[in-house]
């Protein structure tokens, strides 16, 4: 007995095998998009970078306060060495050190408190 083999029946399962890796590929991809997203979510927020973003919207105040009112003059990476480029960056160095020194919102000792931090001393 001789079979006689359809054209039709031999291509069918692999047009719904082809249809169903492509549904499986697609769900793949959405599976692990949402895997690295939820990683880097958690991530985002155990590192810190959550509390330090002055994006969110109550934060206006911060935000206002970290943008950089004054310019900054700062000392050229190339050029000559000399005893002019050694009396420019001391100066540069002794106003950016006064300016720190005077700011007094910037440099807190509150946020390393034991009570901030949530330890109690037994």
């Amino acid at each position: 007995m001789q079979q006689t083999s359809n054209p039709e029946e031999s291509t069918a399962p692999r047009r719904l095998h082809g249809k169903n890796t492509f549904f499986l590929m697609v769900g793949i991809s959405v599976v692990a998009s949402l895997g690295l997203v939820v990683v880097a979510m958690y991530l985002y927020n155990m590192s810190g970078a959550a509390q330090l973003d002055l994006s969110l919207p109550g934060l206006q105040e911060e935000r206002m306060r970290a943008q950089q009112s004054k310019r900054y003059d700062d000392f050229a990476a190339t050029g000559k060495l000399d005893s002019s480029a050694l009396k420019q960056f001391d100066e540069l160095y002794t106003h950016q050190q006064t300016d720190i020194k005077h700011d007094t919102s910037g440099f807190g000792t509150k946020p390393l408190d034991d009570d901030q931090l949530g330890i109690s001393v037994q």
